[in-house]
């Protein structure tokens, strides 16, 4: 209960935020790239790595869930194979990964 508490907080606030941070970033990036130096080029090349990074970080963390729910695991040969005795998905997997 306290989790569904939480995560329905996080989705408000998230809502909230979000109407209001591409413009911020976009500010930001303007303003940083229209500076001149090193220092202009290397805070908007690093910005790029790190929304790379999190969204690589991003699928591959949903890829992995989405291979244990479903019981694929890789095992010491580095083969993808289904073990039977593994956890089984649920109603819910279906839907959670199709809207993702």
């Amino acid at each position: 209960m306290v989790a569904a508490v939480l995560v329905g907080t996080l989705i408000v606030r998230m809502w909230k935020t979000a109407r209001f941070m591409k413009s911020q970033i976009e500010i930001h990036l303007q303003q940083s790239a229209a500076k001149v130096g090193r220092a202009a080029f290397l805070s908007v090349f690093f910005f790029t790595v790190l929304m790379i990074t999190r969204e690589g970080m991003e699928t591959a963390l949903l890829m992995k869930r989405a291979f244990i729910s479903v019981g694929l695991h890789s095992n010491s040969d580095r083969r993808a194979d289904w073990r039977g005795s593994g956890p089984r998905p649920s109603l819910g997997h279906g839907p959670g990964l199709g809207t993702a």
